[in-house]
């Protein structure tokens, strides 16, 4: 599944590997379009490139699916 993988990918993402972990972020969103979770980290990976408009838009997606760190986080990148 993809539990492995989302460990993977936060990981990716946390430690300052952001294009590395979108391709992974891309398939996992693919793969599972309604977990909430894929969307927060793709959003902040997207960020962390300067892609504020797409990460965003994850983050947006993310807080409307019960994320609460999307919503934290899109608050404050974002704004309201």
């Amino acid at each position: 599944g993809l539990v492995g993988s989302e460990m993977c990918i936060r990981d990716r993402t946390n430690t300052g590997k952001p294009n590395e972990a979108l391709p992974f972020l891309d398939r996992a969103v693919d793969m599972q379009p309604d977990n909430p979770a894929f969307f927060y980290y793709r959003g902040v990976a997207k960020i962390a490139i300067e892609d504020f408009d797409g990460g965003c838009l994850d983050l947006q997606h993310a807080a409307n699916n019960g994320n609460y760190e999307g919503e934290v986080m899109r608050k404050k990148v974002c704004g309201e």
